[in-house]
């Protein structure tokens, strides 16, 4: 193939121990781990893009990322051997060929975003959730995020350096669920 080979990452990671996805001189990314797996593998220096970044601490279930490259491998070589040069917190959890246009920031339809607390006295180590000491009013919090479902323009939440060409989203469905002492909001 003349062109080279698309390969599509599905990625799973706790971010604790990383500065978030995006490769920072001297500070641990999931980008820069990744990339430097792939090179064990691939022998060549890819870039990788995702679907989206992440801050510093957050975790993933199945991002999406891609890297073009010239070299031929199977899909089991390059989710485990790939696997084998990343750090327990990152691992690629399916990997296979997509089409050369395929780009994980345009292609996807959506995006999925779980928000978890954890409510009760004491805080747990084993827990992503964040704490809080007393129970919170579901009900009240589902009506007030129902008002977010929608088109809106969200720049007021946009960070100082967004480089984003637009800040309206649509957020197709919001739902806030208690399961024991935890709540979820699930955007």
């Amino acid at each position: 193939m003349a062109n080279g080979h698309r390969w599509r990452l599905d990625l799973e990671y706790d971010g604790r121990p990383f500065a978030g996805w995006q490769i920072q001189d001297g500070t641990p990314t999931v980008q820069g781990h990744l990339e430097d797996a792939l090179h064990a593998v691939l022998g060549e220096r890819v870039r990788v893009s995702a679907a989206g970044r992440t801050d510093s601490g957050v975790s993933a279930r199945q991002q999406v990322a891609s890297v073009l490259t010239q070299v031929e491998r199977t899909a089991k070589s390059m989710r485990d051997g790939t696997n084998q040069h990343l750090p327990p917190e990152i691992s690629v959890i399916h990997a296979g060929l997509v089409p050369l246009e395929f780009d994980p920031r345009r292609t996807p339809h959506s995006k999925r975003y779980v928000y978890t607390w954890l409510c009760r006295p004491s805080r747990s180590p084993l827990s992503r959730a964040w704490h809080v000491r007393h129970n919170l009013d579901v009900q009240a919090m589902s009506r007030a995020a129902q008002v977010l479902c929608g088109t809106h323009d969200f720049s007021s939440f946009r960070a100082a350096r967004c480089s984003a060409t637009t800040t309206v989203r649509t957020l197709e469905s919001i739902a806030v669920c208690q399961e024991g002492d935890r709540v979820r909001l699930v955007v």
